[in-house]
């Protein structure tokens, strides 16, 4: 049940640093690509020339260095502006069919099926078209004028006004909208898609978070992506810009964007609605690999410190000046709680009973409070500060009205110094209540309860560096020797094995301690999951107590009876 949330302290919505981070990425195409495309489009658009080492030689000769940066001024600007869209396009998809996953199941994953990572990328190039239409028309028509005193156009905003002086501005300036939403929708769908798909290979092959990927894999995996853009919608492409560098009136040679693919088929085959595929297979490489590269560095410098610890590339729900409770499928390291499992298809109703249930037992947070016990053991002996009364402050908050729920699924801005409650104690309460009153039946959907103490990296240095720290006030700091047990469990995980997370975390324990697997004083619990791993320690009624399985504390299993011998 772990929660995430995004508070928009500094009054800028998430959603115009999405924009502003999609813009920079987007001058940074242009940038690098704005060469490549040159050669692209002219080979697109005449038979002229060879190949793509012909094209850039002929107009390196008869043009000058210059003319392979034509018509920049406007991709520069409106590139920027489509870019910022696609990204922003995306975010907001992304963020809503999270959100559509939790409405249907609140204890499930937030995260999106690549199905929906397409969707989303379809969504951001269809909310592009507006823009990225009448903006690579023009750059199309000043990309492919005659040179010098020939030239149609004397810049960006005479070209605007002559398409559109010419036949208008829908048949005219935004000539070829319908091919420009197919490509859009089909080619951001498929490089979102991809992108996102390697991001998620990476992090579940090394057992990091997003976050942690290197910059240059995150430029690795958006050129990639970025060459499987255009393998997914080159021959769109082709049509739109044979459409948009078309004549108008008597002049033109396609009616319409079907009458265009039935031309081109029909005069050049399959291969030309191949031609100058690899120019931009050449050119997507290392523009879209700037690209993903600068809109993710650009997210995490303008993002405050306090958020960062999100994914950098946007994935997290906000609201400005509001505060959003959501849910996400993901703990993360440093991360302290309950863990609660359920039988598959009851994760509402687990929730729901989990709300109720701590709600009922407040008497257990009072108890603990009362006797002072709200800090835990890793906790204990951390500095006291400013900070300390502030999440006292907060605490107090929370339990003066006495019809609010006593948790909450919010993470403060500010970090906690103190836990407000300890897991495990918190746990045992409950289980020892619903031991000695099992007639007052509070749960039909949670089974175990497992308290984790401090969530770390599931790699074996994580492991170790989270068992001594849960373990110091149990088995150190001049404690006398102890009988303890190990038991891992281990779930969609397949780098650390049984034995060696047993020896990992038995090499914390130390040397006045010995081992007793039916007779222990403490029982040591190590709960992996994917890449993390809890840990926390319990009390020799553990087993007494069901392993604090609700379930079983409710409803025994029946002990099947020994027949009598005769």
């Amino acid at each position: 049940m772990a929660a995430a949330e995004e508070v928009n302290r500094q009054g800028v919505p998430t959603f115009v640093k999405d924009l502003f981070s999609g813009a920079c990425g987007g001058v940074a195409q242009v940038l690098i690509g704005q060469p490549f495309d040159i050669v692209k489009v002219r080979l697109q658009t005449t038979t002229q020339y060879k190949n793509a080492l012909d094209c850039a030689t002929q107009i390196y000769r008869n043009e000058g260095a210059l003319a392979f940066y034509k018509g920049t001024l406007t991709p520069l600007i409106g590139i920027g502006a489509c870019v910022s869209v696609q990204f922003g396009g995306f975010q907001f998809a992304r963020r809503t069919l999270e959100q559509r996953n939790l409405s249907k199941n609140p204890n499930g994953p937030a995260t999106l099926s690549y199905g929906q990572y397409y969707l989303a990328g379809a969504f951001a190039g269809i909310s592009n078209t507006v823009l990225s239409t009448p903006i690579e028309h023009v750059r199309i028509r000043l990309q492919t004028q005659p040179h010098g005193a020939a030239r149609l156009y004397n810049g960006p905003l005479d070209c605007v006004r002559k398409l559109s002086t010419d036949a208008g501005v829908g048949r005219g300036l935004y000539r070829g909208t319908a091919v420009t939403l197919l490509r859009e929708a089909q080619g951001y769908g498929v490089w979102f898609l991809s992108y996102e798909f390697l991001m998620n290979a990476d992090a579940k092959r090394n057992n990091i978070e997003r976050k942690e990927i290197s910059t240059p894999k995150v430029a690795l995996y958006g050129g990639l992506a970025g060459e499987m853009l255009w393998l997914g919608s080159y021959p769109l492409d082709v049509v739109k810009s044979k459409m948009q560098t078309d004549g108008f009136g008597s002049k033109a040679r396609y009616s319409s964007m079907r009458d265009c693919f039935a031309k081109t088929y029909k005069a050049e085959g399959l291969f030309g609605f191949w031609r100058g595929i690899g120019p931009a297979l050449l050119r997507a490489l290392p523009v879209s690999a700037g690209t993903f590269a600068v809109f993710k560095t650009t997210h995490a410098a303008i993002m405050p410190p306090e958020k960062r610890k999100a994914d950098d590339d946007g994935s997290q729900f906000s609201s400005d000046k509001k505060i959003k409770v959501t849910y996400s499928r993901d703990i993360e390291s440093g991360d302290i709680g309950i863990w609660a499992s359920c039988n598959k298809g009851k994760e509402g109703k687990c929730v729901a009973e989990l709300k109720d249930l701590f709600q009922e037992v407040r008497s257990y947070a009072e108890r603990l409070y009362a006797s002072g016990n709200i800090v835990s053991d890793v906790a204990k002996g951390a500095p006291e500060d400013d900070v300390g009364a502030e999440i006292e402050k907060e605490l107090q908050g929370l339990k003066k009205p006495q019809t609010e729920p006593l948790f909450l699924s919010i993470k403060l801005d500010t970090p906690c110094r103190q836990a407000p409650i300890e897991p495990v104690g918190f746990v045992h309460a409950i289980c020892k209540d619903a031991a000695t009153s099992a007639h007052r039946k509070q749960s039909r959907s949670v089974k175990r309860l497992t308290p984790i103490t401090l969530v770390g990296k599931a790699t074996e240095s994580g492991l170790e560096e989270v068992a001594q720290q849960v373990l110091r006030p149990h088995f150190h700091d001049g404690t006398k020797g102890k009988k303890f047990a190990i038991r891992p469990n281990i779930r969609n995980h397949s780098t650390l094995t049984r034995d060696v997370v047993i020896k990992r975390v038995a090499s914390t324990v130390g040397a006045d301690h010995q081992v007793d697997l039916k007779a222990y004083d403490l029982l040591i619990l190590v709960e992996i999951y994917k890449n993390i791993c809890g840990v926390s320690v319990v009390g020799s009624d553990y087993e007494q107590l069901k392993r604090y399985n609700l379930s079983e504390i409710f409803d025994p299993t029946p002990v099947p009876a020994t027949p009598a011998t005769k």
